[in-house]
């Protein structure tokens, strides 16, 4: 090889050291500034942690209170359905009862005009002398 061909080969191999150099210190940077960038956006995550507890503290109270209103209206709803078989059963009563009084009435009612017409004949019978003796 000559000294030519060497000096070229050289002053490739100090162009290809620059060009490494060069794109190392663009890599520093590019590596620093996502360190930066990382960082800042770290910062903020921190400084928004508090608040973010804050709001799932807040969904955590809001999810107990209302798991206790379902609760309460569930209890609710089953007061209110036991009530409402209790009163169907109540109402079942009063219109067997209903039935059963009715039913007295008309046996009272039809033993009334039997007892009428008996005392009418009574009555005829007593206007008429009594006991067959006139």
């Amino acid at each position: 090889m000559t000294i030519e061909e060497r000096l070229d080969a050289v002053e490739r191999e100090l162009a290809h050291q620059n060009e490494m150099r060069g794109l190392r210190e663009m890599n520093d940077k590019l590596a620093a500034s996502q360190v930066e960038r990382v960082q800042a956006q770290f910062a903020e995550t921190r400084k928004a942690l508090p608040r973010l507890e804050a709001s799932m503290k807040e969904l955590e109270d809001a999810a107990i209170v209302r798991n206790a209103q379902t609760l309460r209206h569930e209890t609710r709803v089953q007061e209110h359905q036991q009530w409402l078989e209790e009163m169907e059963l109540a109402f079942a009563k009063m219109a067997a009862q209903h039935i059963e009084f009715d039913q007295k009435m008309t046996q009272l009612a039809a033993a009334q005009l039997l007892t009428e017409e008996k005392l009418q004949g009574l009555i005829d019978a007593l206007r008429r002398g009594g006991n067959g003796h006139q």
